[in-house]
């Protein structure tokens, strides 16, 4: 890592982070009342959404003390993206990175689901829901073996936690990645070369949501794999160096990437939009009812009617 960072760039990053995770809280909270709704319950494959939108929230909550482990550093350097040799920051370095993997295990089950969706289309709707709750527990359960050694418990073992961290990180995500890649690039030749049964109603929006899905992932992609190359350089090249501002650039695209699905879904799912509508509609409405109440005791005297001229 080269150079260090001066007090008002912590500051600066740190408002940056803090103003990331508010907008990565509000976004997702909506999302989730939007897909609280009965009509959304009802499809399973929200329930894969609804596991997504919760990783990207608590990913949006560890933004912050992100912010505040920045501007805590000591001697202005970061050395890694476990920085601050305080234990509760530790803690949250590690909640971060559980968070972060657990965003994108989410994203490879919604893939696999899609897939599913397309090549075994009555499978896929006979499907029980107990299949996707083990899936969702499963994807939390292996997102949270890279940060196990991150754990205070371990510094103590003779072994380089961060080099086993990283290669528990390049273990997960490099087949994510190609089962990603290779789901969706299925799915692309399946719909564009042998378009059978793409005429229901049903066929039509599973076909839709493939679309809209392929997009928050490819934006996903994007936004993680810039710091997930950083981060790797730094652990396996000793003499490469890198500017911290540029190191913390990645790691705010990653945050940013926890709030962009709100839009997509907004743009590509009329229903999501509509609810989403609604939601702030009755928002709006419910203060503006508020600011116009009025107090009995506010009320000026020479607007009372007393009955004499």
């Amino acid at each position: 890592m080269k150079g260090k960072i001066s007090k008002t760039e912590q500051v600066s990053w740190t408002v940056v982070f803090t103003f990331e995770a508010f907008f990565i809280v509000l976004c997702n909270f909506l999302a989730l009342c939007v897909f609280a709704k009965r009509k959304f319950l009802l499809c399973r494959s929200c329930y894969l959404l609804i596991n997504l939108t919760v990783a990207d929230l608590l990913v949006g909550i560890s933004a912050v003390f992100s912010g505040y482990e920045i501007i805590s550093l000591e001697r202005s350097e970061i050395k890694s993206f476990m920085t601050c040799e305080n234990k509760l920051f530790d803690a949250f370095a590690t909640l971060f990175l559980l968070f972060t993997v657990a965003s994108l295990m989410s994203l490879v089950l919604i893939a696999i689901e899609r897939a599913c969706s397309i090549f075994m289309p009555f499978r896929h709707r006979v499907a029980k829901t107990r299949y996707y709750n083990a899936g969702i527990a499963f994807i939390w359960l292996i997102s949270g073996i890279p940060s196990v050694s991150l754990l205070p418990q371990c510094e103590s073992l003779p072994i380089n936690n961060k080099l086993v961290t990283l290669s528990l990180l390049l273990i997960l995500v490099i087949p994510s990645f190609v089962i990603l890649v290779s789901s969706y690039v299925a799915i692309y030749i399946k719909l564009r070369f042998f378009p059978v049964f793409q005429h229901n109603n049903s066929t039509q929006r599973q076909i839709k949501l493939c679309r809209t899905l392929c997009i928050a992932t490819v934006t996903s992609i994007i936004a993680v794999l810039p710091h997930n190359i950083v981060l790797t350089t730094l652990e396996l090249c000793t003499s490469c160096t890198l500017s911290v501002n540029a190191v913390l650039t990645t790691k705010a695209f990653i945050f940013g990437n926890s709030f962009i699905n709100l839009a997509i879904y907004a743009l590509k799912i009329p229903e999501f939009w509509n609810e989403l509508k609604k939601i702030l509609c009755n928002c709006f409405n419910k203060g503006e009812r508020r600011q116009s109440r009025v107090v009995p005791g506010m009320i000026p005297l020479d607007t009372l009617d007393t009955g004499h001229p």
